[in-house]
């Protein structure tokens, strides 16, 4: 699959760069909210279908400096101007949270064929929370009945599963495989860097979000 971004965050290296704990993540949600002057019949109403994913993370150590080309320093902070701060887009391997495994295939919504209908949206579900899945590590596997289709189907860069021919009624439509977060920096600049020692700096707060598109 062609993900919508080519540029990868950097993985970390054990000995040249890595965050602590907490690591902080969190599914956000847009909701209008109309209060009438006698708070009475409060009017909510969701504006988005899946969540958004906010990101922060501590960088305890970031080895090197501006003249060791090959440095962890030159790593990050090159990958920062690559993006001009909040203006590109990358993809985010979450170690912790990137596999939807082949023993446990998510369901896609709507879970089943009707017969009819040939489009379907790649989610994941966690717990109740279904969550869409538009950038995938590879090619996924998708099932029909809990058996793997080779072909007769395709699926774009929105999440848009299609298939040649409508699943039949009551057929489960299903999918399995490693997947990134599509995202980007929620500042221009990283105030927090700083070099605590020599060749030693730290990044106390860094913050993107993932896209939907």
């Amino acid at each position: 699959m062609t993900p919508n971004a080519t540029a990868i965050f950097p993985t970390p290296a054990l000995g040249v760069w890595n965050w602590k704990w907490p690591v902080k993540k969190t599914p956000s949600y847009k909701t209008l909210v109309q209060t009438p002057a006698a708070n009475v019949a409060e009017l909510r109403v969701s504006l988005t279908s899946y969540p958004i994913w906010s990101f922060e993370l501590d960088i305890s150590y970031l080895m090197g400096d501006g003249n060791a080309s090959a440095s962890a320093y030159q790593t990050i902070v090159g990958f920062l101007g690559s993006m001009q701060g909040q203006a590109g887009q990358f993809l985010y391997d979450d170690p912790e949270d990137d596999l939807v495994k082949s023993a446990t295939p998510a369901n896609c919504t709507p879970a089943t064929g009707d017969g009819a209908t040939t489009l379907f949206q790649t989610t994941r579900q966690i717990g109740a929370m279904a969550d869409l899945i538009q950038n995938f590590n590879g090619t996924p596997i998708i099932y029909l009945g809990g058996v793997a289709q080779a072909t007769g189907w395709t699926l774009d860069n929105h999440g848009n599963l299609t298939f040649t021919t409508a699943p039949g009624s009551g057929v489960t439509v299903q999918w399995s495989g490693a997947f990134y977060f599509l995202c980007r920096f929620l500042e221009d600049e990283w105030t927090d860097l700083q070099e605590d020692l020599y060749q030693i700096w730290s990044l106390s707060a860094l913050k993107w979000k993932s896209l939907l598109v």
